[in-house]
């Protein structure tokens, strides 16, 4: 099985928190081939997590229960991924994931679309 197809099989879980010992799941997001797939974590909470405000589940631009589909790459994770991909940064960038090229869902999944600036990160299942 070639690795573009692990890939796209592959889920992922959105988490957040400010440190890895509580990290809470949001929801997961997959990639079918044709359709990006977003489902929220409607579980009980824990808790020891309901100090947190409930605005800390919420994820712009993603429903906080059920699920959703698009072609299209959510506006949340897209707006993670750099602008300038011709860049010799973005090239290095892709080195360092392992890529070859960019490739959108390959690039979300190698990346985990971590910012420096948010608490939010995309874990394998």
């Amino acid at each position: 099985m070639s690795k573009c197809i692990e890939v796209r099989r592959m889920k992922l879980r959105l988490t957040a928190g400010f440190s890895e010992s509580e990290r809470i799941e949001l929801g997961t997001l997959e990639y079918t081939g044709e359709k990006y797939i977003w489902t929220a974590n409607e579980e009980e909470q824990e808790e020891k997590y309901k100090y947190l405000i409930a605005g800390f589940y919420m994820v712009s631009g993603l429903v906080k229960s059920g699920a959703q589909e698009s072609d299209k790459l959510f506006g949340f994770f897209r707006e993670r991924i750099p602008n300038n991909r011709k860049s010799v940064y973005f090239k290095e960038m892709l080195q360092e994931f392992g890529l070859d090229e960019y490739i959108e869902w390959e690039y979300v999944v190698a990346s985990g679309i971590q910012m420096m600036s948010d608490s939010y990160r995309l874990e394998k299942v």
